[in-house]
């Protein structure tokens, strides 16, 4: 198949017949009523944290036509569903209980949305296309060789509303995995909505497996500023967790190798 064939079709099922979708869903100008109308900047950053593309518009309006109907207005519609509950308090800062469903809602909207920015235009993609279709397969979990973290941001963070950081990595392994090369490729995508970051990691080797992505991250001194949401530890999770981020700090951890 050609690469104009390849842009014609959901990035998800392969299907035909694209329709626009909102990288970040339009029930987010409901939650923040105050700015809906408002034009500001949004910026996305590459791997070196140097913004490499900012323009202006309204929050909340930004499209890529890359799924299909069928895609955007079932499965990705319920994943909204599903994660809005847990989604709009951490946004503001609010406390909120996260059970291990919740936190599976969560993680998995946050990849979803992570791969839709990819799509971007000036944005740097990173996901492995393999990833979209295991999405689309499981539907309401995020891919098994994925990990996600929560973080909550100061209320006094600066503008803009959202920043997004994308990467690829290529994590030295030692030991190195079963069945897998001492070099693995793969991604960090990193996205902030007010109060509310997300940080998805993924790799590309299938054989990687969640035990072993556990076992090589190194939370270093962010450990009080996140909650490892995917995969879950099967318990209960309080937001927000102990440390806030400012823009400094939450800049580096987007910026982090391990």
């Amino acid at each position: 198949m050609d690469a104009s064939a390849v842009s014609r079709s959901c990035v998800f099922c392969g299907q035909s017949g694209l329709t626009p979708e909102h990288v970040y869903p339009r029930w987010l100008r409901e939650v923040f009523p105050s700015i809906k109308n408002e034009k500001g900047y949004h910026e996305v950053c590459g791997p070196d944290g140097v913004i490499k593309r900012r323009w202006i518009a309204r929050p909340f309006t930004v499209v890529v036509s890359r799924v299909c109907r069928s895609c955007n207005s079932g499965w990705m519609s319920e994943l909204e569903t599903d994660g809005r509950p847990f989604l709009e308090p951490m946004m503001h800062g609010q406390k909120v209980s996260l059970s291990p469903e919740a936190q599976t809602a969560v993680a998995t909207w946050a990849v979803k949305t992570a791969m839709m920015l990819q799509y971007v235009p000036g944005e740097l993609v990173v996901i492995h296309p393999a990833h979209y279709t295991e999405l689309f397969q499981k539907k309401r979990q995020p891919p098994d060789t994925c990990m996600v973290w929560a973080s909550a941001c100061r209320q006094d963070m600066s503008p803009p509303l959202i920043t997004t950081w994308s990467r690829s990595l290529i994590l030295e392994t030692e030991p190195a995995p079963p069945a897998a090369a001492d070099t693995i490729s793969g991604y960090r995508v990193t996205f902030r909505v007010n109060q509310l970051a997300l940080q998805i990691w993924g790799y590309n080797v299938e054989s990687l497996r969640e035990p072993y992505l556990i076992q090589q991250v190194d939370y270093g001194g962010y450990a009080p500023f996140i909650h490892t949401i995917w995969p879950t530890s099967g318990t209960e999770l309080t937001w927000p967790p102990p440390g806030l981020f400012a823009s400094d700090g939450l800049e580096a951890f987007a910026m982090r190798i391990t």
